[in-house]
């Protein structure tokens, strides 16, 4: 859709500056992270997508803390904008601007996003709802650096994690 690259590529710059040690890139084609932006007959027919999910559908591999490979299915146009309750536009356009970056910052962590909502609020890492908010907060950052921290890099629990930073 409309934007879809150009959120990316903000986002992969923005992350770039936050954390220099991983190395980001936005290519055409196969990536550790995969975006593919299919059209209804398309997303129907991959065996990688899957309909029954709202917005998109994801698969991928991690070992521990690290994220070896995911691959996301994105649907498009009309197909997008069915999974909605609304027709208003503006929503539209800002809850795809929220689902890729959160699918960026789940392929990143593995989190499924569930921190708590009323001590964390305005986080892609307690989000509710895609059209609250638009920018990674300072929370959303601390919780990046945290996660790509040389110090709990070999953690493979978020356990391990809490002992090694306590």
């Amino acid at each position: 859709m409309e934007g879809d690259y150009e959120t990316l590529s903000q986002l992969i710059n923005d992350l770039s500056s936050l954390l220099p040690n991983v190395n980001f890139s936005l290519v055409s084609g196969e990536g550790d992270i995969t975006y593919n932006f299919l059209d209804r007959s398309s997303f129907i027919s991959s065996e990688e997508c899957d309909d029954e999910r709202l917005f998109y559908s994801s698969s991928g591999w991690h070992s521990g803390n690290e994220a070896t490979s995911n691959d996301f299915c994105f649907k498009i146009g009309d197909h997008y904008k069915e999974s909605f309750d609304t027709t208003n536009e503006q929503t539209i356009k800002e809850c795809r601007i929220y689902h890729l970056r959160a699918s960026f910052l789940w392929a990143l962590t593995s989190s499924w996003r569930d921190a708590d909502r009323e001590k964390y609020p305005n986080s892609y890492f307690a989000s509710m709802y895609c059209n609250n908010y638009q920018k990674i907060s300072y929370l959303d950052r601390q919780v990046l650096l945290i996660h790509y921290s040389e110090y709990v890099a070999n953690a493979t629990t978020v356990d391990e994690v809490y002992n090694l930073l306590k």
